[in-house]
């Protein structure tokens, strides 16, 4: 069946396709990756970079230096953007970073469907993470060489050689110690 047909019918419930959809995605594989002993059941890790608005909520209640244009910086410093279309936006993305952000290396038509339906609608498609940031897209995942990239590979794998880093296991820090933003000392 042709998909514009498909999504002109009123009989096809989308909000039905896509609980599908994200019900054959959960079962699909769940590959684990351990961090320091500590188990994430996912097959990858979903990006986002939050809703400005509710970040900006958050500055009005008193979390001064949070907001949106704030930690945008620090997202763009640590994105490392390997989706084309969506990387050439310097103003919201970065391909210097060390966590990869790209799309998965198969997607099943349902999801072309799902984006159309939402541009036949009238919706924004496209980065969720720009300048609009409800839209139909595909999801943007934490995801290198069609593996997850955790934070743990991303940042703590390469940092492991450092002379002024220590990981210790099955530790519970107790205070945290600063010189004026840089923390100087951890005790466990």
């Amino acid at each position: 069946m042709e998909s514009s047909i498909l999504l002109s019918n009123p009989l096809v419930n989308l909000q039905n396709i896509y609980d599908k959809l994200c019900a054959i995605n959960r079962n699909v594989l769940t590959l684990k990756e351990e961090f320091l002993e500590v188990r994430q059941p996912l097959m990858a890790w979903c990006t986002s970079e939050g809703i400005s608005e509710i970040m900006m909520n958050g500055q009005k209640l008193g979390n001064y230096g949070w907001s949106f244009e704030e930690v945008l910086p620090y997202f763009k410093k640590s994105e490392d953007n390997r989706i084309t279309s969506f990387a050439k936006n310097k103003r919201y993305h970065s391909t210097k970073g060390e966590l990869t952000v790209s799309d998965l290396r198969w997607r099943t038509p349902l999801s072309h469907i799902f984006i159309r339906a939402g541009q036949e609608l009238g919706y924004f498609t496209g980065d969720y993470n720009a300048e609009n940031q409800t839209a139909f897209s595909s999801t943007q995942f934490t995801i290198r060489d069609g593996f997850r990239c955790s934070t743990n590979k991303a940042f703590l794998l390469p940092a492991g050689k450092r002379k002024n880093l220590d990981v210790a296991r099955n530790s519970h820090v107790t205070k945290v110690f600063f010189y004026s933003i840089c923390i100087i000392y951890i005790k466990i």
